[in-house]
Parts: structure tokens; C-alpha cells; sequence
């Protein structure tokens, strides 16, 4: 029997590597349908006063989906957002103020990052999802660094992900904690709002 992590970078391994073999307008129409998806939500979430302080979103690396057009317009909207920083190797992510074309440098886990880092506290966090389960879990690259994050995060998430990055089979661990939402080209799951309604 492989051991669950042994597992679950079989996963991650195959799952990039098949959104990177994706070809181009399928991940633009994919990423349009995502989008529009987001764009509701967002919406939705801000008239009702849910984004007082900034969305924090991602900057997009190993064919996850792209949205940096729907961020522009977001800041053109009065939106404010924001990129997480890794701080270090064992602690959650920090957020810093970012403008849709401004300067960004690599981090050394090779991330785009703010070159200068004004910290925020994000009211909501994009997540991109390397595979999801059906009760709204989210398999991420294996650092750990949105765990320790949503673990003393109060704000609402949405997972991002394709369709075919649901992975029924993955199991839970303790320290994980289901995204509010999770939206995909075809689908908005809502598997911590059911949580927390019951």
C-alpha cells in the first residue's frame, strides 16, 4: 500500500502536469467560465460588506488557473488586493498590497512576490487548489503553508481549480480545514457553508 504522502505527490505530480499539457484556449475558455464564476461572488460578497479590507488572491505558476485579467478589473473597481509572502518555511503566509502590474520579484520557492511588501489582512482568500475532494478539501503543493494560514484565518475562501482536479478518494487529515467554496469551470461547490449551516 503507498503511504498517503507517497500518495498525494503521485497526485500533485500528475495533476500539474496535465493542466500544464492543456492547450492554450482551452485553459483561456476554462479560465474565462472561472472567472465569471468569481466575478458574481465577488460581487455579491462586497455589496454585502463581506470586503472591507482586501481579497487576497494568488499570481498563477504550473497551469493554475490564470485570472489576472479578472484582477485588473477588480482594481478597477476599487477593489483592493493582495499576494501572499512566504515568511518562512514552518510559519502561514503573510499578505502584502499588490496593483495588478506592479513590480514582483521571485521568491526563493520561486513564487512572484511584491518587491515591497505592505502587509495587509485579507477579509478573503483566492486558493488555488492542486486537486480538491468533494467535502472541500484542498490538496496544495505539500509546504503546508495555507494550512498553517487558514488555520487562524476567520475570513471566508474560495478554492480555485479545474474539474477534473476533484480527487474523491483523498482523505482528510486533522489539520485540515474545508475552503468555503470551491469554484470550477462548470461548478460552484459549497462544502463549508453546508459545514457550518449544520
Amino acid at each position: 500500500m503507498i503511504p498517503i504522502e507517497g500518495l498525494k505527490n503521485d497526485v500533485r505530480r500528475g495533476r500539474i502536469a496535465w493542466r500544464c499539457a492543456r492547450p492554450a484556449e482551452w485553459r483561456r475558455e476554462a479560465d474565462r467560465r472561472i472567472s465569471r464564476a468569481l466575478e458574481k461572488l465577488v460581487s455579491a460578497c462586497a455589496r454585502h460588506g463581506g470586503l472591507d479590507g482586501a481579497l487576497g488572491v494568488y499570481y498563477p505558476i504550473r497551469g493554475e488557473p490564470d485570472l489576472r485579467a479578472l484582477y485588473a478589473c477588480w482594481q478597477s473597481a476599487g477593489l483592493r488586493l493582495a499576494l501572499p509572502v512566504v515568511t518562512g518555511l514552518d510559519r502561514p503566509l503573510r499578505f502584502c498590497r499588490w496593483s495588478v502590474g506592479s513590480r514582483l520579484i521571485r521568491s526563493p520557492l520561486g513564487v512572484p512576490e511584491p518587491e515591497h511588501c505592505v502587509p495587509v489582512v485579507p477579509a478573503a482568500l483566492l486558493i488555488p487548489c492542486v486537486a480538491f475532494s468533494p467535502s472541500g478539501h484542498r490538496l496544495g503543493y505539500g509546504g503546508g503553508f495555507y494550512d498553517r494560514t487558514l488555520a487562524d484565518f476567520d475570513g471566508f475562501t474560495l478554492g480555485v481549480a479545474y474539474d477534473e482536479d476533484e480527487w474523491p478518494g483523498f482523505a482528510a487529515e486533522s489539520h485540515d480545514r474545508a475552503l468555503d467554496l470551491i469554484v470550477t469551470p462548470t461548478r460552484i461547490l459549497r462544502p463549508g457553508l453546508r459545514a457550518a449551516a449544520r
